[in-house]
């Protein structure tokens, strides 16, 4: 997953593990929710897109899935406080059922 990620970075992103199972991505140069939305999307399409082996049975897992929250820096924000209002967007997302990507509230959501 991390190396997806990794792998679809544009210039001066970085992307960095989160937690247990959770991963944060700065985009630097994002400044609308329209392209931030499109990005997390566009990731959350190709997670559910792979089909993983699992060793020990060789049993292929038909779909994952990937929640996505996102917050746009604003005046005065430290790294904290937007990581905290992604974070929010992110389990507002997993508590609306999952596989979807959140914008933190207020932020324009977008539709896919």
């Amino acid at each position: 997953m991390g190396q997806l990620l990794r792998e679809a970075l544009p210039a001066r992103a970085v992307a960095a593990r989160y937690g247990d199972e959770g991963f944060c991505i700065i985009l630097r140069d994002c400044h609308d929710s329209t392209t931030a939305h499109a990005f997390a999307e566009q990731r959350r399409l190709k997670f559910e897109s792979l089909r993983i082996k699992v060793r020990r049975t060789d049993e292929i897992l038909n779909s994952i899935i990937a929640s996505f929250g996102f917050a746009l820096a604003q005046q005065g924000d430290t790294l904290e406080t937007l990581i905290t209002r992604a974070d929010d967007a992110l389990y507002q997302a997993k508590r609306d059922g999952r596989n979807q990507v959140n914008p933190t509230p207020g932020e324009t959501a977008v539709s896919a």
